[in-house]
């Protein structure tokens, strides 16, 4: 065994020993192997690989319209320059944003709240809060993705790489981390620093795809290592706040959500990209069929819909424009205890 794989044994969550409970399979990246750990101690699922390739976002923002599970984001970005109330859209589409809705619009003042989010990717959230009236600076890892968020919504000073923020922080009220600290190697140090970001009475409002939400026989429901390198639920969240000196608190689930977790077994899906980063052909043959099964399905329910009734033809409209349902989502508010507050 290498030193490696012997420090991979312990949790970088929490301290304990995980085990292993894969076999070794290729990841997101071709030539990318991995094995799938387990901690005993606080039930996280993580890779036993944690490094993660520099161009990796880069590429798949570049890419994003022919990655499975990233087409929705660029139709997100397409979608809130086009709609009156941006962040309604996103909240009624995902979870995550939701939380994000329904934090702010509890706050006692939120058109004065400064917000920071954190992992911005193409910007879409940022641009809907900013639309909202809330002050927030969307900052990401991926200079692709500051690119496009500047390009389409017209306004550089709304979002920054990680560089550029390093040069400009300040307190704020709170740090929005949807779906980030799954991506990063060092998930205690990334919520360590947001936390060290916050004013007064400030909060850290954190999602991540539910591992609770496991289904039995269930090895990996999400992306693939390095895009995904963690999947954790409310004890491995607890550890987190716990090593950060965080007090952390669990919102209620969407009371209407009927969101499921997908079905799993990475394990046996294709690479996504390349050693180089390009799209796999495995892939664009993929997508290939899937538009031409659409155009099919779109067909077919058109050929029904006009034969049917008006109530009909409603239904089988919706149905044809169903989406996959993303992942169940954890949501975590964490602050900083009242006596380390300024």
């Amino acid at each position: 065994m290498s030193v490696l794989e012997e420090e991979m044994l312990t949790c970088v969550l929490c301290g304990g020993s995980a085990s292993k409970i894969s076999e070794p399979f290729e990841g997101y990246v071709e030539g990318y192997v991995i094995e799938i750990l387990e901690c005993g101690s606080c039930s996280a699922r993580f890779s036993s690989r944690l490094d993660v390739p520099d161009w990796l976002y880069d590429r798949i923002y570049a890419q994003a319209e022919l990655i499975p599970g990233y087409g929705r984001y660029a139709r997100y970005e397409a979608g809130v320059t086009e709609h009156r109330r941006p962040l309604d859209l996103l909240a009624e589409a995902e979870d995550p944003y939701w939380h994000v809705r329904e934090y702010i619009a509890a706050q006692s003042a939120p058109q004065a709240l400064r917000v920071v989010e954190l992992g911005c990717g193409a910007g879409y959230l940022t641009y809907a809060l900013r639309r909202a009236g809330i002050q927030c600076v969307g900052v990401d890892i991926s200079a692709e993705a500051i690119s496009r968020a500047r390009t389409r919504s017209g306004h550089a000073e709304w979002f920054q790489t990680v560089e550029e923020f390093q040069q400009d922080r300040g307190a704020v009220d709170l740090v929005v981390a949807l779906e980030l600290i799954e991506h990063v190697p060092d998930p205690v140090a990334v919520v360590r620093d947001a936390l060290a970001m916050l004013g007064t009475d400030g909060a850290l409002l954190l999602t991540t795809p539910d591992r609770d939400a496991c289904r039995p026989g269930e090895v990996w429901a999400s992306d693939a290592p390095p895009v995904h390198l963690y999947w954790l639920g409310r004890r491995a969240l607890q550890a987190v706040a716990d090593r950060c000196g965080a007090v952390v608190e669990f919102p209620l689930v969407r009371p209407s959500s009927s969101h499921r977790p997908v079905p799993a077994a990475n394990h046996l899906w294709p690479a996504i990209l390349t050693a180089d980063g390009d799209v796999t052909e495995s892939v664009r043959r993929s997508v290939r069929l899937s538009a031409r099964l659409r155009l099919h399905a779109a067909a077919m329910l058109w050929r029904l819909a006009t034969a049917a009734s008006p109530q009909r033809t409603r239904r089988v409209r919706r149905l044809g424009a169903a989406a996959p349902e993303p992942a169940a989502t954890l949501a975590a508010v964490l602050r900083r205890p009242p006596e380390t507050r300024d």
